[in-house]
């Protein structure tokens, strides 16, 4: 789960146009980091999901925190944050499905993603949280 950070002060103070332009602009930067066979969608407003397949916890939060400096690396300017940070980032959040960690379906699985995410967003924001890593 991603979620871009005071993205309704970001609407607020730019509008709801430039908003969509960058939400694109994030979409674009992300899925250049994506493996080939990774999948991206829009999951609410500023929240978006990844699915990814067939690779280890430390290989997807690899690709996650490249994420995380891909977004960085923008410098997409936001100068109505309630940090002192003046550019667009993400906060992650990161659950998984393997041989130790089994989900009963989609939603519980994306209910403990959500949580890493809400765990990103109190420690700070702009970072990542997941299963495999420690908090």
């Amino acid at each position: 789960m991603i979620d871009v950070d005071y993205f309704k002060n970001y609407n607020d103070y730019y509008g709801h146009l430039k908003g969509d332009e960058i939400l694109r602009q994030l979409v674009a930067t992300i899925q250049a980091v994506l493996p080939e066979n990774g999948y991206l969608a829009r999951y609410g407003g500023e929240e978006f999901a990844i699915l990814l397949s067939g690779l280890s916890s430390e290989a997807v939060d690899e690709i996650l925190e490249q994420v995380l400096y891909a977004v960085r690396d923008q410098q997409l300017e936001h100068l109505n944050r309630a940090d002192l940070k003046k550019y667009v980032t993400v906060s992650i959040g990161v659950a998984y499905r393997d041989a130790t960690h089994y989900f009963s379906d989609i939603h519980a699985l994306m209910k403990t993603a959500d949580q890493y995410l809400y765990d990103a967003k109190i420690a700070g924001r702009d970072q990542l949280k997941s299963m495999h890593i420690a908090a």
